[in-house]
């Protein structure tokens, strides 16, 4: 795995940046809890991609110097994720601004904790109100198993799944022939649940689909060549 550096001084309000709430993983950005100044609000699109996928570190850089494409490959998958992440917010609170509504989407790596079980927040009068987890795949099972498997479900108890529209109507569309076929099976009993409590989802602005997976790879693969030109800049090579 290559290592990131996270880039928060980029957004336009660098005393803006909110520390990393107190206490174990599973409290910091609890529904409910206070949230003031969130740095996420304070970034232009560039600036909450940098925020959110991070920067090449030196030891990535020297392995990939000599091979971009090799660094585009080994950093695709994640970095799409990231954008996705970041698109997400940023694309909703366009929208919400649009309509003049003071509801925003955070992405909590702007915010300071990308090992966070949630991507993304929703950020109301100052509390978190709602929490994402993104999944950029186009791989139905994963989404069955996240919705399912027992330590996914608990992991992730606290959190919409949030995956692009063609991958969410594939899901729907599997549920249906599994219906057809007679009594669901115990897992797809727990994806109807989901789906039914609202627990899986292609949109967090209501009635607005995020990204498609093809979007956001074609994103990705510009942020990462564009951040090993910068890498190239900093590092001197």
């Amino acid at each position: 795995m290559i290592a990131l550096v996270l880039n928060l001084s980029g957004c336009s309000r660098e005393d803006s940046i909110a520390p990393v709430p107190n206490g174990p993983p599973s409290e910091r950005f609890a529904i409910g809890s206070a949230l003031q100044n969130p740095n996420t609000v304070n970034c232009d699109y560039e600036e909450l991609i940098e925020a959110t996928v991070g920067k090449v570190s030196r030891k990535a850089f020297e392995k990939y110097k000599n091979d971009i494409e090799g660094y585009v490959v080994a950093r695709r998958s994640d970095a799409r994720g990231k954008v996705f992440e970041a698109t997400t917010a940023y694309e909703a609170n366009q929208l919400y601004k649009r309509i003049n509504d003071g509801d925003r989407v955070l992405t909590t790596a702007a915010e300071g904790d990308p090992s966070h079980p949630a991507d993304n927040l929703l950020w109301r009068s100052g509390h978190i109100v709602g929490r994402y987890q993104l999944k950029s795949t186009q791989n139905t099972d994963s989404i069955v198993k996240f919705l399912s498997d027992p330590k996914y479900v608990e992991k992730y108890a606290n959190e919409i799944i949030i995956t692009h529209p063609n991958t969410f109507h594939g899901v729907l569309m599997r549920l249906k022939k599994a219906k057809q076929r007679g009594s669901l099976s115990g897992r797809w009993k727990y994806v109807e649940d989901a789906i039914e409590q609202g627990r899986l989802s292609n949109y967090i602005f209501p009635g607005h689909e995020v990204p498609s997976f093809d979007e956001a790879q074609r994103k990705a693969d510009r942020v990462i060549r564009r951040q090993f030109e910068a890498a190239r800049i900093e590092f001197g090579s």
